[in-house]
C-alpha cells in the first residue's frame, strides 16, 4: 500500500494570503481560520505548484521511499525488512 503524501504547511509561518490555495488546480488547499490547509489531501495531484507560489515558505512537499517487497536471489528470503531497517537510518540522519 503506497502512503498517501500531501503538503506540509507550517500554520505558525503562513501569512494567510492564499497564493498557494488559488495555484492548486486540483482543489486540495483551503483557507480556515485565515490560514491555508489540506483540506481534501484525496484532491493532491502533489504537482508542486503550490510550494514555490508561497512567499514565506510555509510550504513543504515531503517525499516517501516505497520498497516492494524483494526475495533474495540465492536464498529466497524476503529483504523487505533490510530495505525497511536502512530507510529508517537514513531517515534518522536525515532529522539531524
Amino acid at each position: 500500500m503506497t502512503p498517501i503524501v500531501s503538503p506540509e504547511i507550517d500554520s505558525a509561518l503562513c501569512t494567510g494570503c492564499g497564493d498557494c490555495v488559488v495555484a492548486c488546480r486540483p482543489g486540495a488547499l483551503a483557507m480556515v481560520a485565515g490560514k491555508a490547509v489540506v483540506a481534501h489531501p484525496e484532491r493532491c495531484a502533489y504537482d508542486g505548484g503550490c510550494e514555490p507560489v508561497c512567499p514565506v515558505g510555509a510550504i513543504q512537499l515531503p517525499y516517501v521511499i516505497v520498497f516492494d517487497q524483494v526475495e533474495h536471489e540465492e536464498t529466497g528470503e524476503g529483504v523487505h525488512e533490510k530495505y525497511l531497517a536502512l530507510a529508517s537510518a537514513l531517515e534518522q540522519k536525515v532529522r539531524v
